[in-house]
């Protein structure tokens, strides 16, 4: 669990090399291309360096003039787009250090680290890290910018759009547990957010200085689960300043038979502060794999309580239809047909429509088309 799902990946020297010489002249971070400019692949490899990356080039359009999840009736090149790399070094048998730096539309396509760490294995059942690191709230959360690790175009905003942050300053503690054919972990973490994050639309700067949570996740042969639970106060830089505490609740469970897939994963926000209030999601995706193809539909709904002002009520309801597919050149092709609409007299996943905060048509067809591949 300690490693990134980009590690698992081989890839051969040659072209780690020339990706990493293109690399080098994007000129993303003088941190990191002058090491790759100076020094010759052999003494990376002396030094026990690793790269690796991933790429998502994207294009979406709706048939609704007014926002809706970052969309609009005008082509998107950029939301779902998205650069990473990745360096790791072992230090020795027991520690490593591992840096991802990200490039994507919410940061305007600058590269900030999206995590920065340190891994202690400090025995074979009991793991410890410290840094930077990526919040476990979810199932995909360890490699939500990695497009080619999952199923769909994007993951769900309905569940994965319950927390408006994704990453936190701390450390976290990891038990591993056998027993027979099932691997238990878990997973302690805490620390502090201090992050700029979309809110309602627009971009905040929020932080918290109390964050507290614990995971449960089970992996067998054919079913993996997952349960998480987080507690944190929270405050909003805005005029008035927010605070607020808040818990989140995820429940998660996968499960593979034959040629056939099926994921679940529900989310809970709960907060005593008005305008937000209390939410919870979940989305249900049954995919099967045709040889390199895998077809998909997913269902998934977003539904808060009633204190919550209708202009601001996330209540929506949608049905996903997609298609995956993997070539052999290691590109992953994805297209997928989203409907959405939002309960009536509802904001739903439109963003401040109008005056009222609420959409005139309150349907929606989204069309997404992505290429990913990591290297």
């Amino acid at each position: 669990m300690g490693e990134s799902s980009l590690n698992l990946i081989s890839v051969n020297k040659p072209q780690r090399i020339n990706r990493l010489k293109r690399i080098a002249l994007l000129r993303i971070s003088s941190l990191l291309t002058l090491p790759i400019c100076c020094f010759s692949h052999s003494l990376l490899a002396a030094q026990d360096f690793r790269f690796s990356g991933f790429i998502t080039a994207a294009v979406a359009i709706t048939d609704n003039e007014e926002t809706y999840q970052g969309y609009n009736n005008e082509v998107n090149y950029g939301h779902d787009s998205i650069f990473g790399l990745q360096i790791d070094r072992r230090l020795s048998k027991d520690v490593r250090v591992s840096a991802q730096l990200v490039a994507n539309d919410a940061s305007d396509f600058d590269a900030a680290a999206e995590w920065l760490y340190i891994h202690y294995q400090i025995s074979p059942t009991l793991e410890f890290r410290a840094g930077r690191l990526r919040l476990p709230i979810y199932q995909a959360s360890q490699h939500i910018h990695v497009g080619t690790s999952y199923l769909w175009v994007a993951p769900p905003p309905e569940v994965y759009g319950q927390a408006p942050f994704t990453r936190y300053h701390g450390f976290d503690l990891i038990h591993r547990t056998q027993f027979d054919d099932v691997v238990l972990d878990v997973q302690f973490f805490s620390g502090r957010v201090e992050d700029e994050f979309r809110f309602f639309g627009t971009y905040l700067t929020g932080e918290s200085k109390e964050l507290y949570g614990i995971n449960f996740i089970t992996e067998g042969d054919n079913l993996r689960t997952r349960v998480t639970y987080v507690d944190t106060n929270f405050r909003i830089t805005a005029t008035p300043p927010l605070e607020f505490s808040v818990k989140f609740m995820t429940v998660g469970l996968q499960y593979e038979i034959g040629n056939w897939e099926t994921m679940f994963e529900w989310a809970r926000r709960d907060t005593d502060a008005l305008p937000i209030g209390l939410s919870s999601g979940a989305y249900l995706t049954i995919a099967r794999s045709i040889g390199d193809w895998m077809p998909y539909v997913t269902y998934a709904f977003q539904e808060s309580d009633d204190d919550v002002p209708a202009g601001l009520k996330p209540n929506t309801k949608s049905v996903t239809v997609g298609l995956r597919f993997d070539d052999v050149n290691g590109l992953v092709w994805k297209a997928d047909l989203h409907h959405g609409k939002a309960e009536d007299g509802e904001a739903g996943h439109f963003t401040f429509a109008n005056a009222t905060n609420l959409p005139e048509d309150p349907t929606v067809n989204l069309l997404r088309l992505t290429v990913s591949t990591v290297f």
